[in-house]
């Protein structure tokens, strides 16, 4: 079979490490860890920590990079990446590390996996078509099954919050779009139709939140699930990136005061606020522990730190408190 090329997704990918895990539980019943990727042993290994910080524990070993990890919803195993097989692949193990299995076992790319809500299936990106496509399947690997059959490339997969939907990005229309789909890939819709550069689609009930540089630079937009109703949420000159959903609430970055800080508001724009407050970066923020806190990276101690905080922005707290670089943390 031949291989496919990386293309700019993929390269996107490595660099951000995809848009795993979405954060938000934590509470009776469900995920009772934090897991994280850390180089702290030379390279990328997935760590996991008690929610206060406590008990870091190293889950991978080897020589290639382990990376981008997600719990699935009853907090019993770890879905991530792993380029040990010379591509990176997509891994399942337990919470303790045991029971490390290869779910893809191809030789093409497969990366970006997201887990639907119900912790039954699996969507991810491959290039085992020649070009990227979005598959889901079971949780034990079986079921393979290409959603977006196209001729063109797809990336960033996301389920809706009832896991009757994904929203994704695609570039069939000759340049980056957001399209929503059903959860067996019918009905696929392109509702952000602009010539501009969009990206990290998020579905909040009937709407999906999203980034597009349409006005010169990163705005977040909303738009209904049919692409009716567009709206420009932030209307900054700064840049507004990487929107984080949970609920009616979204978390997302801003350097309108000068650096990158981490801001919240309401999916209608409204109840804007800075958490950060920082003169250093801070990103990649999740809702945490259902909803109540931010978990988030932040640079102010001169290295990549995982730091939690209220959702006011009161109490941030330092997690990890190491010298290497800790970061793409999910609960």
């Amino acid at each position: 079979m031949k291989m496919a090329k990386p293309s700019l997704f993929f390269s996107l990918f490595l660099v951000t490490l995809g848009l795993a895990g979405c954060g938000g539980s934590g509470g009776a019943g469900l995920p009772q860890i934090i897991v994280f990727q850390s180089n702290r042993d030379g390279h990328e290994e997935i760590y996991s920590m008690l929610l206060d910080g406590s008990v870091q524990t190293r889950l991978t070993m080897g020589t290639q990079p382990n990376i981008a990890p997600i719990l699935t919803p009853d907090g019993e195993k770890i879905v991530f990446g792993s380029l040990r097989d010379g591509n990176t692949e997509i891994y399942i193990m337990n919470v303790d590390g045991t029971g490390q299995t290869n779910l893809t076992n191809n030789v093409s790319f497969d990366f970006s996996h997201q887990i639907s809500p119900d912790g039954k299936k699996i969507i991810f990106i491959s290039g085992r078509t020649g070009n990227l496509q979005i598959f889901s399947m079971n949780l034990d690997g079986s079921g393979l099954t290409n959603l977006s059959n196209s001729t063109t490339d797809e990336d960033a997969p996301v389920f809706s919050p009832d896991g009757s939907k994904i929203v994704f990005v695609s570039n069939r229309d000759g340049n980056f779009e957001i399209y929503v789909m059903n959860a067996d890939g019918s009905n696929q819709v392109n509702v952000s139709n602009s010539t501009a550069f969009d990206q990290n689609p998020r579905i909040s009930g009937n709407k999906v939140i999203f980034e597009s540089h349409r006005d010169g630079n990163g705005e977040i937009y909303a738009v209904n699930l049919d692409g009716s109703g567009l709206t420009n949420l932030t209307n900054n000159t700064a840049d507004d990136t990487r929107p984080s959903i949970y609920g009616n609430s979204v978390l997302f970055n801003s350097t309108r005061d000068g650096n990158n800080e981490i801001y919240l508001m309401n999916t209608s724009g409204t109840g804007l606020a800075n958490l950060t407050n920082n003169a250093s970066s801070d990103s990649r923020a999740v809702f945490f522990n259902n909803g109540s806190k931010v978990m988030f990276t932040s640079q102010r101690d001169g290295n990549l730190e995982i730091y939690t905080m209220n959702i006011d922005g009161t109490a941030q707290t330092n997690l990890t408190n190491n010298a290497a670089d800790d970061f793409h943390a999910v609960n």
